[in-house]
């Protein structure tokens, strides 16, 4: 009983005696400065904001520590706001951080090796922190809940993402909040890079170096799935990376609203065709279809002119790949058009109008591109005048009008999707 009882101030009084020694023998010591660069560019500009003033002081303590054997490391981290894309804005961080690490190892003569980089993406802590130290802003204390309560992404129970951090931001008191941010702290938050500058005071271990390095690598963040049905959380979580992206899914699903399509069928007979498709949901969407074939040779009296305009609803099964354009769909179409058809002998023209049922499938073959097959089977009518060629005239026959069931679609066609939902930002332009 009485050996425990002394145990215990013994531990303490020996982790105090090693605490305090540390600093005794190894004293790690760092230094920063930030540079800006001009919106969009990851060109450096020493003049730009005073750039120079503190860049030179800075070039002159690396080179000194150096010389001293005492440089630990250098770390370049570059952030972004949250206007534009993450895509864009990690593209533009990483290569500032690379246009500042070359700029360092030219002035200073510093081993590459020596210097860390690291994208940050969206920089919420540094914002956070901003936001904080700046009363101007509108509905500040709703703005620092947004920051610290709702996670970087909001998933369904589909790992969809239905939600984020971002997009609070922007609905929060009609966009009023979010448009401030963006004139006035974005572009501080966006067109900076931070360096740090790590050195040993007295020689100092390397594990100690590998600790700081640790210590300095930010830590995964969690998003919650919300529950579809109920609208409450649930306890499923998805891990985010630094940079703001699911590590599930780095790039997010293209949700595309509109198709721009040309049957390569009937480009083939030359007969140019273009498609313009709508999704209103998941389930169904609408287009509209235009083909032209409007050749003639009149000193051989050969005419092939045929001019269709229809439009078609679709009802989508389940999707491929997740994605509401890719898999089986069924619809109806119909519409109508007119034609000159001559071979040199007899000749026919008139309109027509027809309907029907279609059948097709649509896959993938990139981010924004696809191939569609379909088949459409229906009913045409068509009133006709017949005539023949003679030395330069149409000679009129007759009248007629037939009808004819069967299929009418035929198609394989060339497909570029746009309009991605997913990406969809408000506020202004991103990097």
């Amino acid at each position: 009983m009485y050996s425990r009882l002394l145990m215990k101030p013994i531990i303490s009084l020996l982790l105090s005696c090693i605490l305090a020694a540390i600093p005794a023998v190894a004293q790690v010591s760092s230094d920063s400065v930030k540079v800006y660069f001009r919106l969009g560019e990851r060109r450096y500009d020493p003049a730009f904001r005073d750039n120079s003033a503190r860049m030179d002081q800075f070039v002159s303590d690396i080179i000194r520590y150096n010389a001293a054997s005492q440089l630990q490391r250098l770390s370049v981290r570059a952030s972004a706001s949250p206007d534009g894309s993450y895509s864009a804005n990690e593209r533009l961080s990483r290569l500032r951080c690379k246009t500042i690490t070359d700029y360092l190892v030219s002035q200073t003569g510093i081993d590459r090796s020596l210097v860390t980089t690291q994208s940050d993406g969206v920089a919420w802590e540094e914002l956070e922190r901003m936001v904080c130290a700046d009363t101007r802003v509108p509905y500040r204390d709703e703005v620092l809940e947004v920051l610290r309560t709702v996670p970087v992404w909001v998933s369904d129970s589909h790992n969809r993402i239905v939600g984020s951090r971002k997009k609070s931001l922007m609905d929060l008191h009609q966009g009023i909040p979010y448009r401030w941010l963006l004139k006035n702290i974005f572009p501080e938050l966006r067109n900076s890079v931070s360096i740090t500058l790590s050195v040993d005071v007295e020689e100092t271990h390397s594990a100690i170096a590998d600790t700081v390095a640790a210590v300095a690598e930010p830590a995964p963040v969690e998003t919650v799935v919300l529950s579809p049905a109920s609208g409450d959380v649930a306890d499923t979580v998805v891990t985010v990376a630094p940079d703001n992206t699911p590590l599930a899914e780095t790039a997010h699903t293209p949700r595309h609203r509109l198709a721009i399509k040309t049957n390569l069928l009937y480009d083939a007979i030359l007969m140019p065709s273009l498609e313009v498709e709508y999704r209103f949901s998941d389930k169904w969407t609408a287009n509209a279809e235009g083909d032209v074939a409007w050749w003639h040779n009149d000193p051989k009296h050969k005419y092939y002119q045929v001019m269709i305009l229809s439009g078609e609803g679709r009802y989508w099964f389940k999707h491929y790949n997740d994605n509401p354009w890719h898999g089986f769909y069924v619809g109806a179409f119909g519409g109508g058009g007119k034609y000159d058809l001559e071979n040199g002998r007899r000749g026919y023209k008139g309109i027509g109008y027809f309907g029907g049922v279609s059948a097709g499938f649509m896959f993938p073959v990139s981010r924004n591109i696809s191939f569609e097959t379909s088949l459409g089977i229906g009913y045409l009518t068509t009133k006709y005048e017949e005539y023949l060629p003679f030395e330069g005239h149409y000679v009129y026959q007759q009248t007629s009008r037939t009808g004819y069931f069967g299929p009418l679609k035929l198609k394989f066609a060339f497909v570029w999707r746009l309009w991605d939902i997913n990406r969809k930002k408000k506020g202004g332009a991103g990097l």
